[in-house]
């Protein structure tokens, strides 16, 4: 076994820094340990290049299935497996704690059983059996249902754009956890998010008719957002956008928390931000696929601090937290 204390250190390290919050003493702590010593931060990069595939992981399946990074923490923390990790086997520990969790590094695993899904930073564009045309942002998932009599869509997670190929009175019904929405033809975005959804109409007239509520239309140019029981008029945000399928953002004075929430799908690790860095406004277009250089750009024009630690988690805070 490695006699260094360095690693069993990087290990603590990344636990304690896991499970803070941005802004949390603890990076600066962390800062002070990382330039203590030039094997503290060779061990730092040895233990994140282990941790990089695995702990991205966690984070997305946590979300879907609450518990999974607490069991792997649990498990790290007992001595058994801080000795395997000396050993150089931390990925087949973490691998045996959650096991099919990590099939597929960057695609959840409720999305794998969908008709038709993405992973993170990918999107996908598809013909459906109708002729409607389908668009699938990062970590989306939808499953088709179509029959001679039948047009129907369910978005399981996700957002997605769909212009409808007009067939007369034959209506498309696309599903989501919130409620069922009807339409004949005309274009629109459906954005499922973590507590409501929510619809923006681009073209046509979209009929929404919430689980549990009363059912209401969308005309052209309207946003709603909208739970299982209720529908109201939203501003335009950067949410009900379409640029994302340009591949950028576009952030009109919103405030930068809900600029990284956007980023997150399109990057395997953890973005973490303070509450005080997340209420700064931001404008400008964002290329989502090129992570670095946005965060450069939001460095250089805001009064913010990102700091990478070592590649799977960032944190972003006010410069001088």
């Amino acid at each position: 076994m490695n006699s260094d204390p360095s690693l069993g250190e990087a290990v603590d390290w990344l636990l304690r820094l896991e499970s803070s919050q941005s802004g949390d003493p603890d990076w600066q702590a962390f800062q002070r340990w990382l330039n203590a010593k030039p094997s503290h931060g060779v061990a730092w990069q040895r233990v994140n290049n282990l941790f990089s595939a695995p702990m991205a992981d966690l984070a997305a399946v946590d979300a879907r299935a609450p518990g999974q990074r607490a069991l792997a923490s649990q498990m790290l923390n007992q001595p058994l497996p801080r000795r395997r990790l000396l050993g150089g086997s931390v990925a087949a520990l973490l691998l045996g704690v959650t096991g099919a969790t990590f099939g597929n590094r960057v695609t959840p695993l409720t999305q794998m059983l969908a008709d038709l899904h993405t992973s993170t930073g990918e999107r996908r564009n598809a013909s459906l059996p109708d002729g409607s045309r389908l668009t699938l942002d990062a970590r989306s998932a939808v499953d088709l249902m179509f029959t001679q009599d039948l047009r129907r869509l369910r978005l399981r997670e996700g957002a997605l754009h769909l212009t409808i190929a007009d067939q007369g009175q034959r209506v498309l019904q696309l599903e989501n956890r919130d409620a069922r929405l009807y339409s004949q033809d005309g274009r629109f975005l459906l954005r499922q998010m973590a507590e409501s959804s929510l619809l923006s109409v681009l073209q046509g007239r979209v009929r929404i008719a919430p689980l549990n509520g009363d059912v209401r239309w969308a005309q052209s140019g309207e946003v709603l957002r909208f739970d299982q029981h209720t529908v109201r008029i939203e501003a335009p945000s950067l949410w009900s956008r379409g640029d994302w399928m340009e591949g950028r953002v576009d952030a009109h004075d919103e405030p930068l928390g809900e600029l990284i929430d956007a980023l997150r799908n399109y990057h395997a690790g953890w973005l973490r931000i303070s509450p005080e860095a997340a209420r700064q406004r931001v404008y400008g277009s964002f290329m989502l696929a090129d992570l670095r250089r946005t965060l450069r750009a939001l460095e250089e024009s805001l009064p913010i601090r990102v700091q990478n630690a070592g590649g799977w988690l960032v944190n972003i805070d006010l410069r001088n937290s």
